[in-house]
């Protein structure tokens, strides 16, 4: 029996492992594009960018900004944690991962992360 559970350990851990290789391969990474060269073609696609926040908004469960830098989009977080609200203010610098998504007829990001540059 003691073999058993020391055998069951192993190939739990093998498989755990196995799972986490295989999500960081079939995971698409977003890539880095500039704001004035987002367009409807990149609707759905993960991106990563860099800006200047204007016009912030925070309620209850959301933040809304422009992010500004050789351009600008709308950006909204949905549910945003703490340590992330705590980075959003207007003029800070930052670099948002998200996803591209049309609202109301104009594109936006549907930021999941931010992150403040050093200015």
């Amino acid at each position: 029996m003691e073999l058993q559970l020391y055998n069951l350990k192993y190939v739990s851990l093998g498989i755990a492992i196995a799972g986490i290789i295989l999500l960081s391969i079939i995971t698409p990474e977003s890539k880095y594009i500039q704001i004035n060269q987002i367009t409807k073609a990149n609707i759905g696609e993960k991106i990563t960018t860099i800006g200047t926040i204007k016009n912030l908004s925070i309620s209850k469960n959301m933040a809304f900004f422009k992010l500004e830098n050789n351009g600008t989009i709308k950006t909204a977080m949905l549910n945003p944690e703490l340590d992330q609200l705590l980075l959003l203010e207007n003029g800070k610098k930052i670099r948002v991962h998200g996803k591209i998504s049309l609202y109301k007829g104009e594109l936006e990001i549907l930021a999941n992360d931010v992150t403040l540059l050093e200015q």
